[in-house]
């Protein structure tokens, strides 16, 4: 082959290369993240529908017991969220939930919900995905809870339904790591959340430090339709009263979730999926089996 034909192939694969990177870099990491910003993007507002069924829970030694019989316990949340660009590599993130809880056990049932903690975050991308075969995307998230639900101390419906958030302040610091191959982008994230004391009946109460190992694969196709999925594994440390530790209280929780996308016009797509905790006995400790689907739409600036 003549070297200019050799030449024109080669610029040909790295502008076809470049373009498949560009996809799975963009809009690839806004499958996994609803509301995270692709590179074109500089501003995103969304809703967000979520409804989940728990059937059963995790003891303190990690044994998984069903929910019983005529006992039931519903819930969902609708998310208004928006996110903004700042600067060129960062974005900054709003979370305002609404949510509602229908719960039964034998002779008695109840509805109820109201606004939970609103959440606000930031992340800036030191380094892009894809950029070096050798080195990842490196991005740093920064972010609080308010809280602005009632928690489960100051709920006064019956069973609780009015509970829509935890009463604690709290501080979130993540680093994640993230790579392009092909159409494919996959994503570690390690986050860390401490919870600001408050006082519970009158004893100052401290829900544990709690770390979040998440990985994720997303895959984009040609027509930029995509999918994802996502394992994520929590732990959280006892809970303190009075400073002192109440052993047996630590939380162990894990989740599969499978989504996909589907882009409706250049500035609007839709997402959806769903997500499980998996009756895993001995993993899990102190929290619920539960199973749920979710909607997204989304319409964006750029």
């Amino acid at each position: 082959m003549q070297w200019w034909k050799r030449g024109i192939l080669f610029s040909l694969v790295l502008l076809i290369s470049r373009s498949v990177y560009a996809q799975a870099c963009c809009s690839g990491a806004a499958v996994l993240n609803p509301g995270r910003l692709a590179l074109h993007e500089d501003a995103l507002v969304g809703m967000q529908t979520f409804v989940e069924k728990i059937y059963g829970s995790f003891g303190p030694e990690g044994e998984y017991r069903p929910l019983s019989e005529g006992t039931s316990d519903i819930n969902g949340r609708g998310e208004l969220f928006a996110s903004v660009r700042w600067l060129e590599m960062g974005q900054v993130h709003l979370i305002v939930p609404m949510v509602w809880n229908y719960r039964e056990a034998k002779n008695l049932s109840s509805f109820g919900g109201g606004l939970g903690d609103v959440r606000l975050s930031a992340r800036y991308d030191f380094f892009l995905a894809g950029k070096n075969l050798y080195w990842p995307g490196i991005a740093v998230l920064v972010g609080v809870v308010i809280p602005t639900g009632i928690p489960a101390d100051q709920a006064e419906r019956p069973l609780l339904t009015d509970e829509t958030g935890t009463g604690s302040w709290q501080g979130t610091g993540a680093i994640a790591l993230e790579q392009v191959w092909g159409r494919s982008l996959v994503n570690w994230t390690t986050v860390v959340t401490q919870r600001i004391p408050r006082s519970v009946f009158g004893s100052k109460q401290m829900l544990g430090t709690q770390v979040w190992f998440i990985g994720s694969w997303a895959y984009l196709f040609k027509n930029e339709t995509g999918i994802a999925f996502s394992f994520r594994y929590a732990l959280e440390g006892d809970m303190a009263v009075n400073e002192a530790s109440i052993p047996g209280t630590s939380r162990a929780s894990m989740v599969a979730s499978l989504s996909g996308t589907l882009p409706i016009m250049d500035t609007w797509r839709l997402q959806g999926g769903g997500y499980m905790v998996p009756p895993v006995s001995h993993w899990l400790w102190n929290g619920t089996a539960h199973a749920g689907v979710f909607l997204t739409l989304i319409r964006s600036w750029f």
